[in-house]
């Protein structure tokens, strides 16, 4: 379909991503909302706002195996004609999500995993008609409007609700008691069966997770904020595909792809976080000096440096175990930077490098396997990744971890932890429930806003 660009440009001192989106997000059938508290460099210091979508790919499991993931998405972008939108950032683009089920689309063996239903959508990407950009190191905020041919614009109707007062979010209140699909003790034994796998050989290491589950009443959108506010993060989102919301507040890239260089992030290597400046640092010191966790680390560190071999020039670390603090644990953080060979899309990088080392194990092939046959659900979003691909060929995708999936009254949420031959089962379960801390303490803190 083809678009003509409008654009307008204002100071966004006195207005708010979270604001903005309030007043927004039911001006159409879906919405998103993307920001950082990453603030290291202009190019991070940005949030997006985006409703009213135009045009939407959606994919099930078979659709995916019958066509490529990395295909789908090219054509689908190459089907949207607006070449000014092409030469405005990475910003300006498709957002949506990929199910971890989505492997299927992106295994060159073609084979299908296990896990889940052929039915299932497994990946789902908008071009939103309204693309809100807030550059908070400028404090500037850019408007956009893609309007289809032959239709008159929209913006100055956006730009006068805009200048009203954001409507406050209906309560939020927990209803009855956390349940989970697994309990602790059937969560130890599943880990020891990951340590067997690793003894056999089968595997280096596999991921395994716990899923949980929480009813409520009222608007989940105040988990969100008190997410936000308790657990900030490089890569903060909410979406509503009118179906289901999707937010979190993930440490980790999936992939960002920036004139034409990917980058991948690996996290491995977990401590707890106190209140003590001194427990915290012997915590570090521990981390950095443990056996298994360097191996652990390292592990994935190759895999992802040989992910992004396959359809990029040769890969270097640019950063090697750096220490990252966030409000409940500690990691260990890489980054692995590659240029993109010429001619591959961003997209075929994705499909390299999909899912996770750090959520699924090594070899990756067998550890999903094993994952689809142990765990008692499909995964869904969770291991997945959110995020845009830019028109002008850029990818800013974050794993959907730290997250919550919001349906029919209940929020879902997951974490995992990553099994060796040294792993002590009661220690992964523990790592588990230092992940999923925070969201706990967010969906109480959201009861009292």
């Amino acid at each position: 379909m083809t678009y003509t660009l409008h654009h307008h440009r204002q100071l966004s001192d006195s207005l708010t991503p979270v604001q903005a989106y309030l007043l927004l997000r039911d001006e159409g059938p879906a919405s998103c909302l993307f920001e950082s508290t990453d603030y290291h460099s202009r190019e991070d210091a940005h949030s997006v706002v985006a409703f009213d979508p135009l045009e939407t790919l959606t994919l099930t499991r078979e659709a995916l195996r019958q066509s490529g993931y990395a295909e789908s998405i090219e054509a689908f972008l190459e089907g949207i004609d607006c070449p000014e939108a092409k030469t405005q950032g990475g910003f300006l683009g498709i957002y949506g999500t990929t199910d971890f089920e989505a492997v299927d689309g992106m295994d060159p063996d073609g084979q299908p995993h296990p896990g889940g239903g052929d039915s299932d959508v497994v990946v789902q990407y908008s071009l939103f008609r309204f693309v809100m950009i807030f550059d908070h190191f400028k404090q500037v905020l850019e408007c956009w409007e893609f309007c289809p041919a032959g239709e008159t614009p929209a913006l100055p109707s956006l730009l006068k609700r805009l200048a009203s007062p954001a409507p406050a979010p209906a309560p939020f209140f927990k209803s009855g008691e956390v349940e989970s699909s697994l309990t602790r003790s059937q969560f130890e034994q599943m880990v020891q069966a990951g340590i067997r796998q690793c003894h056999e050989g089968e595997v280096f290491q596999v991921v395994y997770s716990r899923h949980f589950e929480q009813a409520f009443t009222g608007d989940d959108f105040q988990v969100y904020r008190a997410l936000r506010s308790i657990n900030p993060s490089p890569f903060l989102y909410y979406l509503d595909d009118g179906n289901r919301r999707l937010f979190g507040s993930s440490p980790e890239a999936q992939l960002l792809v920036r004139d034409r260089i990917a980058e991948v992030h690996p996290i491995a290597g977990t401590v707890k976080r106190t209140e003590s400046e001194e427990e915290n640092e012997r915590a570090i010191q521990e981390l950095k000096s443990s056996e298994k966790e360097n191996a652990e680390h390292t592990m994935l560190l190759d895999l992802a440096r040989n992910d992004l071999n396959r359809s990029c020039h040769r890969s270097e670390v640019s950063r090697f175990k750096e220490v990252q603090l966030f409000s409940h644990v500690i990691h260990l953080v890489s980054h692995v930077q590659a240029r993109l060979r010429e001619g591959v899309h961003a997209a075929r990088i994705f499909g390299d490098t999909f899912p996770a080392g750090t959520l699924s194990g090594a070899p990756k092939l067998r550890a999903i396997e094993l994952i689809a046959s142990h765990e008692p659900h499909a995964r869904g979003l969770y291991g997945g990744a959110v995020g845009c691909y830019g028109l002008n060929g850029d990818c800013t995708h974050a794993i959907v971890i730290r997250s919550f999936v919001s349906k029919t009254g209940r929020l879902h949420y997951q974490a995992g932890a990553g099994v060796v031959m040294d792993s002590i089962p009661a220690s992964e379960a523990d790592e588990v429930e230092r992940k999923l801390h925070a969201l706990a303490k967010a969906m109480d803190l959201a009861e009292t806003i």
